[in-house]
């Protein structure tokens, strides 16, 4: 009886109990007094075939791993968002207090990113910041011949990350066939800058890039420059750090200044 109105509700169970009839398998089955009403022509076909369902289905469930099996893999796999509910109410947030609690997750996790992007600032890129032309500090490169010049515009190219630096050639020099370790992108500021790619120098070979134009340059890549009609200065942007190796040594600027009586 405690049972009945909890299948039927509590109006049928007055009604039922009130009334004192009869209730026929069609209206028990509408009241949910019963699961089914079925014919007696019927009733032996269901039965058995819900017998046979109900062993296939037991035999199933019998050959699957027991929880003491699965425990374990279920945790390896559990959802990263899952602990974090349970990071959350193990900081009480189903306590009185939530919305503050959220805030609070909310201020930390803007003041996390915050430092990330501070700790990501490159090298020289900092602050806010301009190098005017004449601001330029232009010196010689142990890799270069005597009369050129390097300065260094952004980061440090000797250090791991992105540099910025500029190149200043004058007329008639030649870099000898060479490669860098680094990608390097060139945008000729003034002048025509002429290159040529492989390892033997070919004056015949090399293209000319007039101002403004942008060369893209992969690292391990052996070419030539030469400031055949003219001073050029080029702009070179790469990620660090910065290397040089010449093609045949004794085109290399650092190997004659080391040799003996230089």
């Amino acid at each position: 009886m405690v049972r009945l109105p909890r299948l039927i509700g509590r109006g049928r169970t007055l009604e039922v109990l009130l009334a004192a009839d009869d209730i026929n398998a069609e209206l028990a089955d509408l009241y949910g007094h019963v699961n089914r009403a079925l014919p007696d022509a019927e009733l032996d076909g269901f039965i058995d075939a819900l017998a046979i369902r109900t062993e296939v289905i037991a035999e199933t469930l019998a050959s699957f791993p027991s929880d003491a099996d699965i425990r374990p893999e279920s945790e390896a796999f559990r959802p990263a968002s899952q602990k974090g509910i349970e990071a959350l109410m193990e900081g009480g947030f189903h306590r009185p207090g939530d919305a503050d609690y959220v805030d609070q997750i909310a201020a930390d996790g803007a003041a996390m990113r915050r430092t990330a992007m501070a700790r990501t600032r490159q090298l020289g890129e900092a602050i806010f910041r301009s190098i005017l032309p004449e601001e330029i500090e232009w010196k010689p490169f142990s890799a270069f011949p005597p009369s050129a010049r390097l300065a260094i515009l952004v980061g440090e190219p000797s250090k791991p990350g992105p540099y910025l630096i500029r190149v200043k050639v004058p007329s008639g020099v030649k870099l000898m066939p060479h490669k860098h370790p680094e990608d390097r992108i060139y945008t000729v500021v003034s002048g025509v800058f002429y290159i040529g790619m492989g390892e033997r120098f070919d004056g015949d070979k090399v293209n000319a890039y007039p101002p403004g134009s942008v060369i893209v340059l992969p690292g391990d890549t052996w070419h030539f420059h030469w400031a055949k009609s003219g001073q050029y200065v080029t702009q070179v942007t790469g990620i660090g750090p910065l290397g040089l190796e010449y093609f045949d040594g004794a085109d290399d600027p650092r190997q004659q200044i080391n040799r003996p009586g230089a």
